[in-house]
């Protein structure tokens, strides 16, 4: 019967100070893996979460215009439902 190799978690760190977060990465086959090499993954893994982090995603815009006609479909729904 062939061994079965169970995927292996480990929590990194990313981000600093209060925007500070954990993630979970699953590398399959890692009780098999030597140190060195089980390291250089978790540290590319955590290099690239940070940079993921750190790329500021843009807000969509929204003219008065279009932000009056949201609140007030929102109140209408809302005294529908009273």
């Amino acid at each position: 019967m062939p061994a079965l190799y169970l995927p292996t978690k480990y929590t990194i760190k990313v981000g600093e100070g209060a925007a500070q977060r954990q993630q979970v990465i699953i590398i399959p086959g890692a009780e098999q893996m030597d140190q060195s090499q089980l390291k250089e993954i978790l540290q590319w893994q955590q290099e690239k979460a940070n940079k993921e982090l750190a790329i500021p995603k843009e807000q969509p815009r929204y003219s008065r215009k279009e932000v009056g006609q949201a609140l007030n479909e929102y109140f209408k729904w809302r005294r529908k439902r009273e």
